[in-house]
């Protein structure tokens, strides 16, 4: 065979190989960056809350959010704990699951409202959970 073509032929098959490797690649760093994702979101909300009133950017999801899946809340840390349950995230190309998690109340008689899923004539949207 003539130097060339063995050329061709590897060429040809890395090119293939890379394809399902950045697909492997996309499916392990979405996997191992979906919680990170949540805790940084929240963290961000948290910290742009205390320093400036901002307005959210409204985000449109194509496609409804899939079922919640089931989670188990365990014992609150204490008395004061509301269970915030967890959500559906669009990140622009899927939905990542954001888990639930124990939150201290701001105060004695604050209630969770759940954010949701709605949807609208431009696509899906999300209105936050709050406190109220």
């Amino acid at each position: 065979m003539p130097h060339h073509e063995h050329e061709r032929r590897i060429f040809r098959t890395k090119r293939h190989d890379h394809g399902n490797t950045a697909l492997r690649v996309r499916r392990r760093v979405t996997a191992f960056l979906a919680p990170l994702v949540g805790i940084a979101i929240a963290f961000g909300s948290v910290i742009c809350g205390c320093f400036a009133q901002t307005h959210p950017q409204v985000v449109y999801a194509f496609e409804a959010p899939p079922s919640e899946p089931i989670e188990v809340e365990g014992g609150a840390p204490g008395p004061s704990y509301t269970w915030v349950r967890g959500n559906w995230y669009w990140n622009g190309v899927e939905y990542i699951w954001i888990p639930g998690h124990w939150q201290s109340r701001p105060h004695a008689h604050a209630v969770w409202t759940t954010g949701r899923w709605h949807r609208t004539q431009r696509g899906w949207v999300f209105t936050e959970g709050h406190w109220t």
